[in-house]
C-alpha cells in the first residue's frame, strides 16, 4: 500500500460463492469496511517476551475467554438433554442426524439459550421439525438451528437474566457436581473481572467512564458491569472513549450482546449519545428463508 505513485487501491471479497446460499448456516456478508476493520484490528507487530507474557496472562483473564470457558461446559452440562428431547423425534432405531452433524454444537447453543429465556422451546421442537420437511442435502441440524433462531425472534418477552447480561446460565439439571462447581467459578470470575474493568476505567481520566459522575456510577453497578463485560468479552480498546467501540458486526449473538449493553449505557447515560445507532444486517432471499423456516410457528 506504499508502492502507489498515483493511487492505491484496496479490494475486498466480500460475495459468497453460489453454493453459500443453500447452506443453512449462511450470513449475510460483511461489507468490505466491516472486513478491513476486522483486518486492522489485528496487530502484526512482533511482541517482545515480556509483552507476550503480560498478553498471554490478560488473555487468560479476560471475559471473552472466560465466557468461552463457560460456555463449553454449559454445553456438556446440557447437551445429553437436548439429545435427548430430539431422540424422540427420531424413528426408532436411527442415528439421530441433529447430534451427528458437525452444527450440533450451534443447535445446540440455540436451544440452551431459548430454555435460558423461559421460552418453551421443547415443546416448540416437534412443529419446528415438522413445520416443512427437509429436502435432500440439507444438514438437520443446520436447518433446525436456522428454524430456532426465527422462533426465537418472534417471540415476546425481556431476554432472560444472564451472567453480565450476556451469557445464558447454564441447565444445571443434569450437571455433576465437579461441572457444577467449575461453572460457578468461571461465573464468579466474570463478575470479579467486571468489576476490576470499571475500577480501571474509573481511574482513566480520559476513560469511556469518565464523564458518569461517581455518585452515578456507584448507582448503576449493575449496569455498568454490562458495559465492561461487553467491551472485554468482544475486544474493545481499553483507550477507546466509546462506551461501545465500534459498530457492531452482523453476528447474531455480537448484535444481541450490543443491545444488551447498549440499553444497560443508556439506563447510566440516557442522554449520551455516543453509542453507534444500530443498523441491520441484511436479510436472507425470502425464497431462501421459506425453505429452510417453512410457515411460521405460533
Amino acid at each position: 500500500m506504499t508502492r502507489g505513485r498515483h493511487a492505491n487501491h484496496a479490494w475486498v471479497i466480500t460475495t459468497e460463492n453460489d453454493a453459500a446460499a443453500d447452506d443453512p448456516t449462511f450470513r449475510a456478508p460483511r461489507t468490505g469496511r466491516e472486513i478491513l476493520e476486522s483486518i486492522l484490528d489485528s496487530s502484526g507487530a512482533q511482541l517482545s517476551a515480556h509483552e507476550t507474557r503480560d498478553r498471554a496472562t490478560f488473555e487468560s483473564v479476560s471475559i471473552r475467554q472466560l465466557a468461552n470457558e463457560y460456555e463449553t461446559l454449559s454445553a456438556a452440562a446440557s447437551s445429553t438433554r437436548w439429545a435427548a428431547v430430539l431422540q424422540r423425534e427420531v424413528t426408532p432405531g436411527v442415528e439421530n442426524p441433529f447430534v451427528a452433524s458437525t452444527a450440533w454444537d450451534s443447535l445446540s447453543a440455540a436451544l440452551r439459550e431459548a430454555n435460558a429465556r423461559s421460552l418453551p422451546i421443547e415443546q416448540a421442537i416437534p412443529a419446528l421439525i415438522t413445520v416443512r420437511a427437509f429436502q435432500p442435502g440439507d444438514d438437520p441440524a443446520a436447518v433446525l438451528h436456522y428454524r430456532v433462531e426465527q422462533w426465537v425472534e418472534q417471540q415476546r418477552g425481556q431476554r432472560a437474566p444472564m451472567i453480565a447480561g450476556l451469557i445464558p446460565h447454564a441447565d444445571l439439571t443434569a450437571a455433576e457436581p465437579d461441572l457444577r462447581a467449575a461453572l460457578a467459578e468461571r461465573e464468579a470470575a466474570i463478575l470479579d473481572r467486571a468489576a476490576w474493568l470499571i475500577d480501571a476505567a474509573a481511574a482513566d481520566s480520559t476513560s469511556w467512564l469518565q464523564t458518569i459522575p461517581l455518585e452515578t456510577q456507584e448507582s448503576h453497578q449493575e449496569h455498568l458491569v454490562v458495559v465492561a463485560a461487553y467491551r472485554d468479552r468482544h475486544g474493545i480498546a481499553a483507550g477507546d472513549p466509546r462506551p461501545l467501540g465500534g459498530p457492531p458486526r452482523s453476528g447474531g449473538s455480537i448484535r444481541a450482546d450490543w443491545r444488551s449493553a447498549r440499553n444497560a449505557w443508556k439506563a447510566v447515560a440516557p442522554g449520551d449519545d455516543r453509542t453507534t445507532p444500530e443498523t441491520k444486517p441484511a436479510n436472507l432471499d425470502a425464497a431462501a428463508a421459506q425453505r429452510l423456516n417453512g410457515p411460521p410457528i405460533s
